[in-house]
């Protein structure tokens, strides 16, 4: 393995580390990274924020490179979609998307989805009452219930701005100076659960595995297997693993 090469896991939109609990076991052999892109969300006001802006803010705070391998959850994904067009790493995209019209609840009128969200829609009890029944026999609940939660933490005006990062919007004068990519670059893995009520399935190529939008939590071992077999290549090892469940790993690492 390259000495250089992180593992660097991108949460979605309302999560955190918690999303990616039960496949960080299985890989604790590589120098793994979670990005927290919340604490970077008070540098910007909904006016300012702009997708590039915030996708160059991460490459430069983890010094994000070319050897690094981003996997992506959901909004996730598409920030590490942005991010290897920029440096030309190597990302797999779970539950994701390169554009933003595959948000089934995407709503395209942005002045009607910045009122909305400003006054506090992913804050209401009527958002997390409609989550909790969605969810409410599925084993994802926990996963729901726990992005209710921090989208509440969060509040309006922070979760606003993440919203905004969906939109293409007005660049301003300098931003025009700017280089930009050309976005010709595809994600080199996606994994999609046959049950996602989030995001639409991909157009490109891309592996099914079992459970809804947050199978990677819920169904960690097919994605495990998926991502070790593809870790193995881009790393240019030839090691077989031999998937365990996981409550053997976390018992032997008590």
């Amino acid at each position: 393995m390259n000495r250089n090469t992180r593992i660097i896991l991108l949460p979605g939109f309302g999560e955190d580390k918690r999303i990616f609990r039960n496949i960080m076991p299985h890989l604790s052999e590589y120098n793994t990274l979670i990005v927290d892109y919340q604490q970077y969300l008070s540098d910007y006001s909904p006016r300012s924020i702009r997708l590039e802006k915030f996708v160059r803010k991460l490459i430069l705070i983890y010094k994000i490179t070319t050897d690094d391998i981003l996997i992506g959850h959901s909004m996730g994904g598409y920030l590490a979609h942005h991010i290897r067009q920029r440096v030309g790493c190597s990302i797999c995209l779970h539950s994701s998307f390169v554009h933003p019209d595959k948000i089934k609840l995407l709503v395209k009128n942005l002045p009607i989805v910045k009122w909305t969200v400003k006054n506090g829609l992913f804050q209401s009890e009527l958002f997390k009452s409609l989550s909790h029944w969605k969810y409410k026999s599925k084993p994802s609940l926990q996963e729901i219930n726990h992005v209710s939660d921090l989208l509440e933490d969060m509040g309006a005006v922070n979760v606003l701005k993440l919203v905004l990062l969906f939109y293409k919007r007005k660049r301003r004068f300098m931003n025009w100076l700017r280089s930009q990519p050309d976005y010709q670059l595809a994600p080199n893995l996606i994994i999609h659960p046959e049950r996602d009520n989030i995001v639409a399935n991909p157009d490109e190529n891309h592996m099914v595995v079992s459970g809804d939008h947050f199978s990677i939590a819920t169904h960690p071992l097919e994605t495990v297997q998926l991502l070790k077999d593809w870790l193995n290549q881009e790393l240019g090892t030839s090691k077989t693993h031999q998937i365990k469940p996981l409550s053997t790993v976390l018992k032997k690492a008590v």
